[in-house]
């Protein structure tokens, strides 16, 4: 047998490196200003559903799956409770994912004419966990959140009033970052633009985010 041939490695040129930084360089005006810009024009022409409805009367649900500490827990109830809603309509549902450390018995100083404290189903999760907080909730409009967020007093308010819109199926809250006065840092300045790019989605009714 004769040797073995000897494969070279492929040669890269200066030409394709910079085709291949070029290509890169468009790939992200493309995704940071083009993207944008269209779904901004496009957005423009469309209005954004009426959410001035009033429906205070409908009985709301604030469902909290979580696996987080008894103590932050107790916080977030007491936030969902402060809320500028009617008490006699509101309820909390608390659904205790079986993977975490924290059972009913440890939340059961909360107040049970407004909280409902569940375990979550088998074998935990967070799809098993809000599948029992759902079967326990009674409220007309169901309200999804996590143990460490916070609602500003007339949230729920305000999605009640938008979902009293026929045409609106699903309502979503703006999540902000609290940033102190005259200090924004980079995470606070793109979380503007996110903010203003999901609501450009929205009225083109493409995706729900927060």
């Amino acid at each position: 047998m004769g040797p073995r041939p000897v494969h070279s490695p492929p040669v890269v040129t200066d030409g394709l490196l910079e085709y291949a930084a070029l290509a890169s360089a468009i790939a992200l005006v493309v995704v940071w200003v083009g993207y944008p810009a269209v779904v901004a024009a496009l957005a423009r022409c469309l209005s954004a559903p009426d959410a001035r409805g009033r429906r205070q009367d409908a009985t709301v649900s604030v469902v909290i799956a979580t696996r987080d500490e008894a103590q932050a827990i107790r916080v977030r109830v007491r936030d969902c409770l402060s809320l500028n809603y009617a008490r006699a309509k509101l309820q909390v549902v608390v659904a205790l994912d079986q993977r975490g450390h924290v059972g009913a018995e440890d939340l059961a100083d909360l107040p049970r004419d407004q909280v409902v404290v569940v375990m979550g189903d088998a074998p935990g999760g967070k799809a098993a966990t809000l599948n029992a907080a759902v079967r326990a909730a009674s409220g007309t409009i169901l309200v999804f959140t996590d143990a460490h967020q916070r609602f500003d007093s007339d949230a729920v308010r305000h999605l009640v009033d938008a979902l009293s819109v026929p045409r609106v199926g699903v309502a979503s809250g703006s999540l902000a970052i609290p940033a102190r006065p005259g200090h924004w840092t980079l995470v606070s300045r793109y979380w503007l633009f996110e903010r203003w790019l999901r609501q450009c989605e929205a009225r083109l009714h493409s995706c729900i985010g927060v």
